[in-house]
């Protein structure tokens, strides 16, 4: 199979103490290069924003597409459960069940008018959906929005 590109950054996960973000970033294999692709009508822009309970977010995801909801809470601490066990997670994002499904994780959350960066989607149950605030998973990763 062809490579499309090696891994650059990571977070690693702490199981046994608290973490912020879970993301990873890919260099693109030489002769391949990436742009803002349009898969669900709209361009992310490169002005982040802060999250805030009812906040109209959207999304597009690799298993459910496009879908929208509303912040319903932030500074959320929740426990992830890996193949290596289970990972607690602060000061995270939280949106509805319906908004992200297995397979969506990576999926970048931008506010619904102006697609601005909030978070990425990374964890959920029938129940609630989370994302990490963007600010520190950009850190972590020592990127900018372009």
């Amino acid at each position: 199979t062809p490579q499309i590109g090696t891994l650059a950054a990571f977070q690693s996960i702490n199981f046994g103490g608290n973490n912020t973000v879970d993301c990873a970033i890919a260099q693109p294999s030489s002769g391949l290069s990436y742009s803002a692709v349009s898969a669900g009508g709209y361009t992310p822009s490169q002005t982040t924003v802060s999250p805030a309970v009812g906040l109209a977010v959207k999304k597009t995801g690799r298993t459910s597409g496009l879908t929208h909801d509303t912040i319903q809470a932030i500074n959320v601490t929740i426990t992830v459960g890996y193949t290596d066990g289970n990972a607690t997670f602060t000061g995270q994002i939280q949106t509805g069940g319906s908004f992200i499904r297995s397979g969506d994780s990576g999926s970048l959350e931008v506010t619904e008018t102006g697609n601005n960066p909030v978070g990425l989607c990374f964890a959920g149950s029938s129940q609630a959906s989370f994302a990490n605030p963007i600010g520190p998973v950009l850190q972590a990763l020592g990127v900018a929005m372009k």
